[in-house]
């Protein structure tokens, strides 16, 4: 969930500019998947509904930016709403449905729900996130960053000065990936969310406030617990919110003040992003099991989970229709991109939206990865996803890769992963571990990378490497490891503490100084710096430890760095650090870096070359193969 949005995506548009190729013409792939067409696919993403219900609106790309469209939720054609050379946020729609608020260049606008009339709001620099009408249309909600800190503030509809509501040093947000809308009170008196505050940030507690300033009162206050992701019920009188105050997340209801709480669900497995239904009777979330995804629904009350969602993938909710008897939700999965579908509560009956799948693919040429499990040195089971090689031939051993995720609080997810399946088709076995740390397994084993970043999580990797190496059809002596971010930070951790074990590497933004990259990356970077390894200067001897460019002399594999120019996480002087120890140590490597790119690439042409850098590399360095 730190990944923060979180980026996700209909071939209606976008898609018919790429390839329907069965195979490239050259014959280099060996199969009908291949960089050009999987970078191609992009779709929908970021959807909102009206209030109506009738519409639902969302981003999608066009001419390399990201443009808002609509299409009527009972299915249809999209109708493009804005065409401009800037990108668009995350649209919210007015509550009478005639007018939208969005985000563009960093300030907000407001517009006709076609796209006309459009009039600037705010004029700060500071960053700003969630505009979110009042459910009276008075007001609109917004996050800012204009006084330092994340606050509330709020602004007509018509123009005029902005009002700062939330006072304070402090960050307030409504949920921990940022891709979710301000929370106003159905009468549009109060605010609820959650805020960090003070030296300890393994807690957060949820606060009310009046929306037009005044006293904030805290309504939970339970130690070293996360308490977030308020939602009010419709009438007004309780909230809804996620906690692991019982060691794993999961759905609790309360009254408005605090009192009265109620554990809606339970067990060794962890639910997300609550949603009451219009009627105000039953709760829909997210429940993760072994990295997948699902909607539930739970009464209000408390009683029976009710499973709703009918595939294995990963969910989203995007909203209740009026009626309490539909969802519409995002769903992805290892065989299908991310679209829009609904369901109903009553008849079962599931219906895709929109279909990202063009370029001469179909689910069929993708294939579903396998849950697996090996032991540690110290005793701990990490879970993860294996793809295997398509075709494999009994009694041949193929190359492997194995994947750490970013995050670090992530995990590896059943999830649409187009590059590792083309590993798969081109013969490579490719292993998602779950470290330490990971997302999913409840607080204990979330917190068990805490003060021992790149040791005890990097160990995680070594370990299922050597789980791999016993498997009869991997070769022992060709694993690589490959990850972005968090995942790339273990990269370099892998070959620099443990040399010999992995026979090349890819790092894609990775962090190399982690004390460095405290002071030079973003708020959020170096707040999961800060919770999970202290302050730096408190602390040198585990940021040393735990930074593999004091130790870049032991790397022994050829690495790949890929970045992008314009990474406000981990800035590129991240890679340039390591760079520069690697030719110190007159080590082998290949960089490049892409102009333009924040953290992670979302441009085709870069995410396409991205992938062949990466394929060729590993082609080379594991199977002995250049290119022609």
């Amino acid at each position: 969930m730190r990944n923060r949005l979180l980026i996700i995506f209909s071939a209606m548009i976008l898609l018919t500019l790429c390839p329907a190729l069965a195979e490239v013409e050259n014959g280099r792939y060996s199969g009908p998947i291949n960089p050009e067409n999987i970078a191609c696919v992009s779709g929908p993403q970021g959807f909102t509904l009206s209030p109506d219900g009738h519409t639902v609106f969302f981003l999608m790309k066009k001419d390399g930016c990201d443009q808002i469209f609509r299409m009527p939720v009972k299915g249809g054609y999209p109708l493009q709403v804005t065409a401009s050379l800037e990108d668009h946020d995350v649209p919210n729609i007015s509550p009478d449905g005639k007018r939208l608020v969005t985000i563009i260049d960093n300030q907000l606008w407001v517009m006709n729900i076609d796209g006309g009339n459009p009039l600037q709001l705010t004029f700060h620099g500071a960053d700003k996130s969630c505009p979110t009408w009042s459910p009276d249309g008075g007001r609109i909600a917004y996050y800012s960053r204009q006084r330092g800190w994340d606050q509330i503030w709020t602004v007509s509809p018509e123009g005029g000065e902005p009002k700062r509501i939330t006072e304070g040093p402090y960050d307030n947000y409504n949920s921990e990936d940022f891709t979710r809308t301000i929370e106003w009170s159905p009468d549009s008196k109060y605010f609820v969310y959650t805020s960090w505050r003070g030296e300890d940030l393994t807690n957060s507690d949820i606060y009310l406030i009046p929306s037009s300033g005044g006293k904030e009162v805290r309504i939970t206050n339970v130690p070293k617990q996360f308490d977030e992701n308020p939602r009010f019920t419709p009438d007004g009188k309780r909230i809804v919110f996620i906690s692991d105050r019982d060691g794993w997340y999961h759905i609790y209801i309360m009254d408005i003040d605090g009192g009265n709480v109620k554990q809606l669900t339970s067990g060794e497995f962890e639910d997300y992003f609550p949603e009451v239904s219009p009627d105000g009777k039953l709760v829909a979330f997210i429940r993760n099991v072994e990295g997948k995804w699902d909607i539930c629904t739970v009464p209000v009350e408390g009683g029976e989970i009710t499973p709703v969602s009918k595939r294995d993938g990963m969910h989203w909710i995007t909203g209740w229709l009026p009626d309490s008897k539909w969802i519409v939700f995002g769903f992805d999965s290892p065989k299908r991109p991310y679209d829009l579908w609904k369901v109903n509560l009553v008849t079962g009956d599931e219906i895709q939206l929109t279909d990202s799948l063009a370029a001469g693919l179909t689910t069929e040429v993708f294939q579903a990865p396998e849950r697996v499990s090996y032991k540690t040195r110290d005793g701990l089971t990490v879970y993860g996803y294996l793809y295997k090689p398509f075709d494999m031939k009994p009694g041949r051993r193929y190359p492997a890769v194995i994947n750490p995720h970013g995050g670090p609080t992530w995990q590896f997810t059943y999830t649409w992963e187009p590059f590792l399946q083309f590993l798969a088709q081109q013969g490579y076995v490719v292993l998602g571990p779950d470290i330490r740390g990971s997302l999913g397994y409840g607080n204990k084993f979330r917190r068990a990378n805490f003060g021992v970043w790149g040791v005890k999580d990097t160990m995680d990797l070594v370990d299922g490497a050597d789980w791999l190496k016993k498997q009869s059809y991997v070769d022992p002596d060709k694993i690589a490891v490959y990850g972005g971010s968090y995942g790339g930070y273990m990269t370099l951790c892998a070959l620099a503490f443990h040399p010999g074990v992995f026979a090349c590497g890819v790092d894609l933004y990775g962090d190399s100084e982690i004390a460095e990259s405290y002071n030079m990356g973003d708020r959020w970077g170096r707040l999961d710096l800060l919770r999970q390894m202290g302050k730096p200067d408190e602390n040198k001897e585990t940021y040393r430890n735990g930074s593999p460019v004091y130790a870049a002399e032991n790397i022994d594999a050829p690495l790949l760095i890929l970045h992008g120019e314009e990474d406000p996480r981990v800035v590129p002087y991240m890679s340039e650090k390591m760079i520069e120890a690697l030719k110190i140590e007159y080590k082998f490597f290949e960089y490049h870096f892409y102009e333009g790119e924040p953290h992670g690439f979302y441009g085709t042409e870069n995410i396409e070359d991205s992938y062949e850098r990466i394929y060729e590399f590993l082609e080379k360095y594991l199977k002995g193969v250049t290119k022609d």
